[in-house]
């Protein structure tokens, strides 16, 4: 049995949900005046990479992202 949506309510996929995050992040890059955002807490890494192992980095640029394990 597959996840009901009643209501017909678009969804947006576990890829697209990422990319959105990630464009959030970015936007704050400017206004700080940072290049790179290194994540090693648990809760910001699950935020960013919706990683929930207990350990990881997660590394954003404003091009690229990289989550090392």
């Amino acid at each position: 049995m597959g996840y009901s949506n009643p209501n017909n309510i678009a969804t947006a996929s576990k890829g697209e949900e990422e990319m959105v995050k990630l464009e959030k992040i970015r936007q704050e890059f400017t206004e700080y005046e940072i290049d790179a955002l290194l994540i090693t807490s648990a809760h910001n890494r699950r935020y960013a990479a919706n990683f929930t192992g207990s350990a990881g980095i997660v590394l954003i640029t404003q091009t690229d992202a990289y989550f090392i394990t």
